[in-house]
């Protein structure tokens, strides 16, 4: 056991709001719970603001757990990020000793068949742990093969390919310009500070021999394309589910009177929508809602494009299966990204032009079940011009100009407007560009807001729902005459379906 003083575990408590319980409390050590102690008395007391105590409470082990460090005698277990900070917690001091605070950061290969390949390990506080393949890029390769002795070219390889490390994860996220002199002085998170497992611990295939890639022949090139979207014709080899578009419990079909009515946003019931997903960025200690997103598979979402910029892929999680942020409904998934993919010609010729995405998750994505299941992709050839009455879900505003986002998933029914509806002078005119449409009554009301960007717009479509939209932009919310606008997914049914192949 420690004693940590000082406030040590309260440094962001605000000044004058500490209520202090219990004060000079004193122990002989054979009590069994620290109310049998002598003290001053319940609330009494003479603190101040940072005179907070905290403990350590360490059990004798003979290993430690994940993130932990064991002491060099006895069977002490530390939290390593508590290593050469200094403060002394083991009770022989051995995590301030010199011979790890000033061990020199090197790198190995391990667990290759030859010498010049292996699991990349870096060697941080006297201790051998991985770097997590995120971003991991080739510049780092050659930087990390360079400092290792080799002069020529490296190869990647990623997802554990040399074996799972037992020691920590040192690094995540590392970026290197190329003109580094070591690895530890690229673009990386803090060390210890990861987002990984170790089925992500990156491998390296070093050589003296620089490899030259040759020049492409643009006429296989666009054979082997071809042929890629050829193969995506055939069923057996499509990536879209066998199963998509269902609720919970299946009970809406074709002709339920669901699907004629709109009614006001209101909160979602569980189940209603387990398509639903939501990105949200990482703050220090939770994480804040940023757009919606919608499962088409167990590991790629849709989104809206403007909904991955200003942010590294690294500061997002993908959450489904949530109805309620305050509350643990046991049915949440959360997900890392592995990778995302703009359309190549977002903003092309339209601030909002193209504005779609696919994002690849990280593992093996979310796990399918009756809260999180994917939504159909229609036919690239579907009539949007029909009467259709569809459905919109988010967490995001529900009051135009506010950012204060929704706690509770919403939905509401909304009609699909004729794009001639939608070009119209007062409406949004020439604004309507191929890959858009619009939706929502032209009274105003019911509407998507902030934050439902890159959310789902469903239509019951042959007794399944199927993504007819994501959400992109529109004027205001809920305003007469400024339905939303979304984008229109037949449009790209090939481009997620090409991209789904290539990065399958």
């Amino acid at each position: 056991m420690e004693v940590k003083g000082n406030s040590y575990f309260a440094k962001d408590l605000q000044e004058h709001h500490t209520l202090y319980m219990m004060d000079d409390i004193e122990c002989l050590g054979n009590e069994t719970s620290l109310m049998q102690c002598n003290f001053a008395g319940w609330g009494i007391h003479n603190c101040a603001d940072r005179e907070i105590a905290g403990v350590i409470c360490k059990t004798p082990q003979e290993t430690c757990t994940e993130g932990f460090w064991k002491c060099d005698t006895g069977n002490e277990c530390v939290n390593i990020n508590f290593m050469c900070d200094g403060i002394f917690d083991c009770t022989d001091n051995s995590d301030e000793a010199d011979q790890y605070c000033e061990s020199p950061t090197a790198l190995r290969l391990v667990n290759g068949t030859s010498f010049n390949e292996g699991r990349l390990e870096v060697r941080h506080l006297g201790i051998w742990g991985s770097v997590c393949d995120d971003d991991f890029n080739e510049d780092a390769a050659k930087i990390a093969c360079s400092q290792l002795g080799f002069a020529g070219s490296a190869v990647i390889k990623k997802n554990g390919f040399f074996g799972k490390s037992k020691g920590p994860i040192w690094l995540d996220q590392v970026s290197c310009n190329g003109n580094e002199s070591s690895l530890e002085k690229c673009t990386h998170w803090d060390w210890g500070e990861h987002n990984c497992d170790h089925e992500e611990d990156i491998g390296l295939i070093c050589s003296n021999i620089l490899y030259v890639e040759p020049k492409r022949n643009s006429k296989n090139v666009n054979g082997g394309l071809s042929g890629a979207i050829k193969n995506l014709n055939n069923r057996a080899s499509s990536p879209e589910p066998v199963s998509c578009g269902y609720q919970k419990d299946r009970i809406f079909l074709e002709h339920d009177d669901v699907h004629f009515r709109v009614v006001k946003g209101s909160i979602a019931n569980p189940g209603d929508y387990p398509w639903q997903a939501a990105l949200r960025t990482k703050g220090q200690d939770k994480t804040a809602h940023w757009c919606g997103a919608v499962v088409i598979a167990s590991k790629w979402v849709l989104t809206a494009a403007h909904c991955l910029e200003g942010y590294p892929k690294g500061a997002y999680v993908v959450v489904a299966g949530e109805y309620n942020v305050d509350e643990n409904e046991g049915s949440e998934q959360q997900a890392f990204i592995e990778e995302y993919y703009l359309h190549e010609r977002f903003r092309e010729g339209h601030k909002m032009g193209n504005d779609i995405a696919m994002v690849l998750l990280k593992g093996n994505g979310f796990k399918l079940n009756q809260d999180i299941q994917p939504i159909c992709l229609p036919d690239e050839d579907v009539d949007y011009e029909r009467e259709l009455n569809c459905t919109i879900s988010g967490f995001g505003s529900i009051e135009n100009g506010r950012s204060a986002y929704s706690h509770k998933l919403r939905a509401a029914w909304i009609p699909v407007q004729k794009v001639d509806v939608c070009k119209m002078a007062h409406i949004y005119g020439e604004n309507i560009a191929d890959g858009m449409f619009c939706a929502g009554n032209l009274s105003g009301g019911v509407d998507a807001c902030d934050g439902d960007s890159g959310g789902p717009l469903a239509c019951l479509d042959n007794g399944v729902f199927t993504l007819y939209g994501l959400t992109s932009w529109g004027q205001r919310c809920g305003y007469a005459n400024k339905p939303g606008v979304y984008v229109k997914v037949s449009y790209y049914k090939k481009w997620i379906e090409n991209i789904m192949k290539i990065h399958a």
